[in-house]
This record gives structure tokens, sequence and C-alpha cells, in this order.
């Protein structure tokens, strides 16, 4: 179940938004310390994080009765009401989907991590570290994802693999979900290209040529399409994709062929990153 965060009025049922996510650079921070003290890092999550959250006092959120969720009839007496559609139900718990969930996540998680002894870091808010006679333990916090120092093997954080080895340290890749977005695109066999994006395309400058049908089956089916592409390679942390995918999702509410073949040569490229 979700709430639908895009129905929330500013003030009204929400404020603040903000939370932090921990820079990538920390994370290697981590697993350098990780190597140079000898242990294993080990990779966290918290299980339904948001809804450990009590929502905020002075705030109140309403939700409609959910599909499959009875109201007995005592209880719609009790209201006044003669059917569930004329109740609402008050929001205790965060959820899903609500624009201050995360911001309400990361202060629980500050306020427990300072609870059992941690510090938090001056430079950087979302890397904890605690110090005593067991040893040292760091904590890099990604919304509900930890990296963790001191307690254990990381092998996956943030879509990317982890691969460490007693001569090398850590090797960091993404070759995994690249071979996952090919094969989800159907391009296991595609011929790759060694520069992300050709030198006759100009995103910023280029004139658009004719739009790609929206409506309809089989323009929602391209409209879609288009935008999980783009979506799919935002996750891949490629220094050298930035242009490419900052300017080609500027056609995604209405995708061109020529943003699609900037798109389709992105993942191309991907193959040779991969390779």
């Amino acid at each position: 179940m979700v709430a639908c965060g895009n129905e929330q009025s500013f003030g009204k049922n929400y404020t603040l938004t903000f939370a932090a996510v921990m820079d990538m650079t920390t994370g290697k921070v981590i697993l350098a310390l990780s190597e140079k003290w000898g242990a294993p890092a080990r990779h966290a999550d918290v299980p339904n994080a948001y809804v450990k959250n009590s929502t905020e006092p002075d705030l109140d959120i309403y939700l409609y009765v959910p599909q499959g969720m009875k109201v007995s009839e005592k209880e719609l007496q009790r209201c006044g009401s003669q059917h569930k559609n004329q109740v609402v139900l008050r929001l205790q718990r965060t959820l899903n989907g609500l624009k201050q969930a995360g911001r309400l996540w990361v202060q629980l998680l500050h306020s427990e991590l300072l609870r059992v002894g941690f510090v938090q870091c001056v430079t950087d808010s979302c890397l904890y570290y605690k110090g005593d006679h067991d040893g040292k333990t760091v904590v890099g916090v990604y919304v509900d994802d930890l990296l963790i120092k001191d307690l254990g093997i990381v092998s996956k954080f943030r879509r990317m693999r982890f691969t460490r080895s007693s001569e090398y340290g850590y090797r960091i890749d993404q070759e995994q979900i690249i071979d996952e977005l090919l094969s989800k695109f159907g391009l296991q066999d595609a011929h790759h290209v060694m520069t992300p994006i050709g030198l006759d395309h100009d995103i910023d400058m280029r004139e658009p040529d004719p739009i790609l049908p929206t409506d309809g089956p089989v323009g929602l089916a391209s409209l879609k399409h288009f935008q999980w592409i783009m979506g799919s390679l935002s996750w891949l942390a490629r220094c050298t994709t930035g242009h490419c995918l900052c300017g080609a999702p500027s056609y995604a509410s209405s995708p061109c062929s020529y943003g699609e073949r900037v798109a389709i040569e992105q993942k191309n490229f991907q193959v040779f990153e991969r390779n």
C-alpha cells in the first residue's frame, strides 16, 4: 500500500521533505578503511523502513479506505456514515509515496544511531562512526541501505557489484546490471560503439524531428518504452554518459525518433563499457 504524494498540499499535510543521501565518495572511503583495517564491509537493508516512522503530530494525513479492507457496520455507524466510501483513515505511520517519508526515516535512524553511541560525521551527515574497546565501526547511510564496516561482506550496493580481493582490495563494476538491461531490451548481441554519443548529435541545439505518436495503444507503448529506457540508463554511474543522460530525457514527455536514436546508441555504448 502506498500514499498518493502527488495529492499532498504544502503546509497542510507536509512541510520539509529534504533527506540527505550518502555520496559515493564516502562509500569508497568506507571500503578503503575496510581494506586498511583488514575487515570486510557489509551491506544491510532495513525492510519496510518507512512504515516504522510516526507521522508528524501537527499534520493530518488522510487516506481513502484501501480496496479489500472491510469496515464493519458498527464502525460505519460510529462515524455516522452508511458506506465505507464516505469515511477516510487518519494515517499514524508513514507510507511509501509520502513526500516527507524519506526525511522522517532519516531522522528516526539518526536518533537511533546516536542512542547506541554513534557520532555523526561533520563533513557528511550520512556517515556515522563509533569507537570502543571492541574496535571501530563506520556506517554509511543511503536512505534505507546501510554500508557497514566491521560486520561482514558487501557484494552489491546501489546497483553496483563489489568484489574483494586480498591482493588488490575492492573492485567495483556494474557489469551485472548492464547485462540485465541489455537482456531486458533484447540487445544481448548488439554491436558496440566506442563513444556514448556520435559527433553528429547535438542534443541541446538540434530541432527534434517528427514526434513519435503518444496517443492510442501504439503511441502509449512508444512513450513508455522511451521513458523506460532513460530511467534504466540513469542507474549506470558512468562519468562518460552524463551529458547524454541530461539531454536525452528532455524528450521524455514527447519522444522523437532522434531522442530514441540517442537512447539506443547509449545502450550500444554500454556493451563497449561492459567489455
